[in-house]
């Protein structure tokens, strides 16, 4: 039974619009390497200033000599290129990382990686002003501690709260009965105003601790430099929906099936640790595709029989991957 506990980045959430910095192209200051393009300039280049000498004679010694300046040239140039993109968010790591966050005050917490970092600097900007866009929320939110993983910035409708009065009146009738059991269902009620947040940690099967809670508690809703003041804050663990991987497949003949095997665990463990994030619904097809790879003639999932439909403030949670073989066939 292969374990499913992998933290995934905090980039993509269905209510907060930001940049995925995975889908940016290389930028110019990039340069794209040709190993036999520094040769042939290197070759060119001597060709210029000794014109009698002969590039076709392989026995030349300094045709030997033009290929190692040019490997240099080319491992230096790379080296260039991975500085040069160690100046960029999409790319920097560790200390250079820090470095970019430190230009928008955003320190790294203790303990918290590259990605999940990188996604709060990304989110930094819109905290200039008070918390109030779900993207601000966020980030406020995801500061609070290095251990939450996921964020989701909900508020109710005003048609929720006509709606629960109108079924109220609709279920007690005109009855003298009647005031009692609309103000006991307005005082219940989530009013406009209220801001849900709903966490998902990076720790066991994602249920927001009390200590969690507490901290963005803290952070957010108590703080009066960061929540608006007409917005009622509320902080929950998002609710987490277990659900399991078993299959079975059927091989081609010949591959081993332990290779096969194995390499369809660890496409479905990627996939599990990309499905980690609250409102990500956990669909047939991207499932069958996940554990399908070279060798398998066939998958069957016998664990879920249609798409798992997972709630704006949900979260779903892998409790295993666990293929079987069922046997071999074209």
């Amino acid at each position: 039974m292969a374990a499913c506990t992998a933290r995934p980045d905090s980039r993509g959430m269905a209510n907060a619009s930001v940049i995925d910095l995975s889908q940016l192209p290389l930028p110019d200051v990039v340069e794209q390497i040709d190993y036999e393009e520094i040769r042939a300039a290197c070759v060119a280049k001597v060709l210029a200033e000794f014109p009698d000498w002969n590039p076709e004679d392989l026995g030349n010694p300094a045709i030997k000599v033009a290929g190692v300046f040019a490997y240099f040239e080319q491992l230096l140039r790379q080296d260039f290129n991975e500085r040069a993109k160690q100046m960029l968010l999409a790319y920097a790591k560790g200390t250079n990382l820090d470095h970019l966050g430190a230009l928008l005050d955003v320190i790294r917490l203790p303990g918290e990686e590259d990605d999940p970092y990188r996604a709060r600097i990304q989110l930094a900007p819109t905290s200039f002003s008070v918390a109030g866009p779900v993207s601000a929320y966020r980030y406020f939110a995801l500061s609070a501690a290095s251990t939450i993983a996921d964020v989701a910035v909900t508020t109710p409708k005003p048609d929720n709260i006509k709606a629960l009065v109108e079924s109220t009146l609709a279920a007690q009738g005109v009855s003298s009965d009647i005031r009692g059991a609309v103000r006991a269902a307005l005082d219940g009620a989530t009013w406009p105003g209220t801001v849900l947040l709903s966490l998902l940690s990076s720790q066991g099967d994602g249920t927001a601790t009390p200590q969690e809670i507490a901290a963005v508690q803290a952070a957010v809703a108590e703080s009066a430099d960061v929540r608006p003041l007409t917005d009622y804050v509320v902080v929950q663990s998002a609710q987490i929906l277990p659900y399991a991987l078993d299959y079975e497949l059927t091989l081609f003949d010949g591959p081993s099936s332990d290779v096969v095997v194995e390499a369809s665990q660890g496409k479905a463990a990627a996939f599990v640790a990309a499905s980690r994030k609250i409102g990500r619904d956990i669909n047939l097809a991207n499932a069958y595709a996940a554990i399908t790879v070279d060798g398998v003639a066939n998958a069957r999932l016998t664990s879920l029989a249609a798409d798992m439909i997972v709630g704006e403030t949900q979260a779903a949670y892998c409790t295993g991957i666990n293929p079987t073989v069922a046997g071999r066939g074209e």
